[in-house]
């Protein structure tokens, strides 16, 4: 009689936990990696990520993973960076990544290692960067103008940069 008593208590008490466990819930949030790893590298999507907001492309490159940025080169795992490409296009000098602003960057995907059909000069990767498109028949653009002056060795440097992205229908 002790034993049917304690089940029935027991039996009473998970189905109360359970039926407290329940719950309908409004609204669902689903949050996925911004990075996904492929065989031979990985893809960064950075469409609206904060750590584009307010730098050149070349400060965003630094802190990607495994990307360093030395004496005026990249490295990708310690390895320089065979080329770069921006929206198929190779570059043709680094400072170009001075005058895109972050926020313009959709993607970045990295390869570890250079392909066969790239410069052998460097052992390391690629770094192919994919830009926003502007919408249909739309436009987008940005100016920088820079400039500064070291007063101890009377110094003075500055630049200008632009860019123009257009889309005709």
């Amino acid at each position: 009689m002790k034993h049917h008593l304690f089940i029935s208590l027991m039996l009473a008490v998970t189905f109360q936990l359970q039926a407290q466990k329940e719950q309908a819930l409004n609204e669902v949030a689903v949050v996925a990696s911004r990075t996904v790893n492929t065989t031979d590298g990985y893809v960064s999507s950075l469409q609206g990520a904060d750590i584009t907001k307010g730098k050149p492309v070349v400060d965003v490159l630094g802190m990607l993973p495994g990307i360093s940025r030395e004496g005026g080169g990249f490295k990708i795992n310690g390895l320089a960076v065979s080329e770069i490409y921006i929206d198929g296009n190779k570059l043709s000098d680094k400072s170009e990544l001075d005058n895109i602003p972050g926020e313009m960057i959709d993607k970045i995907q990295v390869r570890y290692l250079a392909g066969s059909n790239q410069s052998s000069a460097h052992s390391g990767g690629t770094i192919m960067i994919t830009l926003r498109r502007p919408p249909e028949g739309g436009y987008y653009g940005s100016v920088n103008v820079d400039a500064g002056w070291h007063r101890t060795c009377n110094f003075a440097n500055g630049g200008v940069g632009g860019m123009f992205n257009y889309r005709y229908k």
